[in-house]
């Protein structure tokens, strides 16, 4: 499914994007493999993926099958960091990784108006960023203010 809106708020974005998530875990079971790790993870998922801005005064939020198979560009895999990150939760959730704990991390200059959003895991003690407007795993660019949220608490 595409949700295509304006921006209100982040919170009501988050909202969307927790509907994507749900949406998006039965296609991810079939899409992704199963990874040893969110590293692996993110080597398999990344190839799909093309970086794409909203368009012009839009919030648009992709689910997973819609990002890769019915993307609103025409073009598969095209999409911006919150497609990127609804997908990259997807398939996270779907691994079953032992003890793994999903998260999301809002990023911006402001401590109100965020501008970035990424993902990762925490996996056997350590932390693996999943950002893959990145071309490589485990990279955080520095904000003035980062605000890390778990997946669990925003799935319930």
């Amino acid at each position: 499914m595409i949700l295509k809106k304006r921006y209100k708020d982040i919170n009501d974005t988050l909202q969307h994007i927790r509907l994507q998530i749900e949406e998006s875990k039965p296609f991810a079971r079939q899409f992704m493999p199963r990874c040893k790790n969110p590293n692996d993870l993110f080597f398999k998922l990344k190839p799909y993926l093309k970086y794409k801005h909203d368009p012009r005064g839009t919030e648009l939020l992709q689910s997973l099958p819609t990002l890769i198979k019915k993307n609103y560009y025409g073009v598969s895999g095209s999409g911006d960091c919150d497609c990127f990150t609804i997908a990259a939760v997807a398939c996270c959730l779907v691994q079953n990784w032992p003890g793994a704990k999903v998260w999301i991390k809002l990023a911006g200059r402001r401590k109100d108006y965020p501008v970035h959003i990424w993902s990762g895991v925490t996996y056997k003690g350590k932390e693996y960023p999943i950002d893959f407007t990145n071309r490589i795993p485990g990279i955080e660019r520095p904000y003035p203010y980062v605000q890390k949220l778990a997946v669990k608490k925003l799935l319930t």
